[in-house]
């Protein structure tokens, strides 16, 4: 019975991992400081536990209650934790991480040492010890396993950290002997039971336990969906122009020209575009636009709910998704480069936000614009948005790896000016004199697609939006490091941050600094 129970709470303690940094994100956010936070408090915790053991050992002698005991207080505190999560307790950020991860650590901590207690044949301490920890290695293997790939998509994340903790209760059940506390137990298993029962959003963190009861306020349109990737989160006014898509928590895109122009503006560069690759599908704006031109589209996406979503945003998603001409692939964007055989005349890249978010700077790295490059046709482009609304030392570092690897570089603006500058970038000169010359503008379906947005813009006159060459640009960028793999500044920007001052790039501050 230990090894079986140190087994299952191999299972429970890395499915709890996972769970609780899903339905944590949207409050700590998603830079990589959040989750090692996250992971060092659970390491805390469990180290604690196991330093504490001698001491809590003496004053709970019987060895099998203090095991059953460390399962009640793992499963309970699980279920404390769904309920910190889901319910609005004035706490401060700090405090709602500790108290729902540290008390059931400290359980799991304890449980090794309680569990090798139990084991029979002293003098063979070794072979009982690997025995038992090739039991909880096994169990933690299927644990994180099973929390992606079963219960997130499923149950969702608190449902699926009540099923857990009903497997510790269950554990408590068996082995605490004294009838009060089983009875206690015995409840809590009824509760967790019911629980995974209940309607999902009565669980649901309370950051989309708010956006889920706004939007129905509103009367809006909504979607919420997990899956094994991410949460995410869409609404629409279906009386006006308000929409967006939350991924994590994070607002990370909503109906902007922008996500337009980052298909018009490479077509009218290229001479005879025919493959675009659109990396991050959003809302399907990019993809839809680029469509409109009858490109054969290919779409990566990470997060498997959000193609879906598009039927939420567009009414005419289902035409969209079903024509024969686009793909949607749902894969990692740098793991589809590195991998796919196909070559392209046009990649888009649009890595959703925050800029410093972690795992985004593999979207801005030189080395994936290299992966990119070897992916290219002759004379193809590569469009990089850079989004506004981040540090101008940030996105100064980005469009240094850029300028890197492309020789030739013409930056755009968006027409609103707080839109964004699109890079684009390509190994053959970009003729810009003659790019209202090009077929491909001689498309109603793709002007209909552009004046969606803006009314008074032609594809004729994208041109106009031309700000800055490859030379303005390096000469701004000419002190400022590159983003590489082995040196992803732009995620691990703590210290930079704190000590360096850095405002948000604007339109006004472009404009000044190319003088257009």
């Amino acid at each position: 019975m230990p090894i079986v129970t140190y087994a299952l709470s191999g299972l429970t303690a890395m499915a709890y991992e996972v769970l609780w940094t899903r339905i944590l994100t949207p409050t700590i956010g998603t830079f990589v400081y959040a989750f090692a936070a996250v992971l060092a408090l659970y390491f805390l915790g469990i180290g604690s536990g196991s330093l504490a053991y001698p001491a809590v050992a003496k004053l709970i002698p019987n060895k099998k209650l203090l095991l059953g005991l460390c399962q009640l207080i793992l499963g309970g505190g699980a279920l404390g934790s769904v309920y910190l999560a889901s319910n609005q307790v004035a706490l401060p950020k700090i405090a709602l991480v500790i108290g729902m991860i540290v008390p059931a650590t400290l359980a799991m901590g304890l449980t090794f040492p309680a569990a090798v207690a139990l084991l029979p044949n002293k003098n063979q301490a070794g072979w009982i010890v690997g025995l038992t920890y090739f039991g909880n290695t096994l169990g933690s293997v299927a644990g994180g396993f099973l929390a992606s790939f079963g219960l997130i998509p499923l149950l969702g994340s608190s449902q699926g950290i009540i099923l857990m903790a009903l497997i510790n209760l269950g554990l408590a059940a068996i082995l605490i002997p004294q009838v009060g506390l089983k009875l206690v137990t015995l409840g809590l298993v009824g509760l967790s039971v019911w629980l995974v029962g209940w309607k999902r959003q009565s669980v649901y963190p309370n950051e989309t336990q708010w956006r889920v009861n706004w939007a129905r306020e509103k009367k809006f349109d909504f979607v919420f969906a997990e899956d094994e990737v991410a949460s995410v989160f869409g609404y629409k006014d279906p009386t006006q122009n308000d929409q967006n898509l939350f991924i994590d928590g994070v607002p990370t895109t909503n109906k902007v020209g922008e996500t337009k122009l980052m298909a018009h503006l490479p077509v009218l560069l290229h001479p005879n575009p025919k493959r675009v690759l659109v990396i991050a599908f959003g809302m399907g704006t990019t993809f839809r636009s680029s469509l409109s031109y009858g490109l054969e589209t290919d779409a990566v996406e990470l997060v498997p709910s959000v193609p879906p979503l598009m039927r939420l945003f567009y009414g005419d998603a289902a035409q969209v998704l079903d024509n024969p001409q686009g793909k949607v692939i749902i894969n990692d964007g740098r793991n589809y480069i590195f991998l796919t055989d196909k070559r392209y005349d046009i990649v888009t890249i649009d890595p959703p936000p925050p800029f410093n978010a972690a795992g985004t700077t593999v979207l801005y790295s030189q080395e994936f614009y290299q992966d990119i490059a070897k992916k290219l046709n002759p004379g193809g482009i590569v469009s990089q948005w850079m989004w506004f609304g981040s540090r101008q030392d940030d996105i100064a570092m980005a469009t240094k790896s850029f300028l890197r690897v492309f020789p030739y570089v013409w930056a755009f603006q968006s027409p609103r000016g707080e839109g964004g500058m699109f890079l684009e970038g390509s190994f053959s000169p970009i003729d810009i004199a003659s790019a209202s010359l090009k077929p491909q503008l001689e498309n109603p379906r793709a002007e209909a697609d552009l004046r969606e947005t803006y009314t008074d813009l032609s594809l004729t006159d994208l041109r106009k939006l031309v700000v800055a060459d490859r030379q303005r640009l390096w000469e701004w960028v000419d002190q400022s490091l590159p983003v590489t793999d082995d040196y992803p500044r732009t995620e691990y920007f703590l210290l930079r941050h704190a000590f360096k001052q850095s405002p948000s790039l604007t339109g006004a501050k472009v404009a000044e600094l190319f003088n257009f």
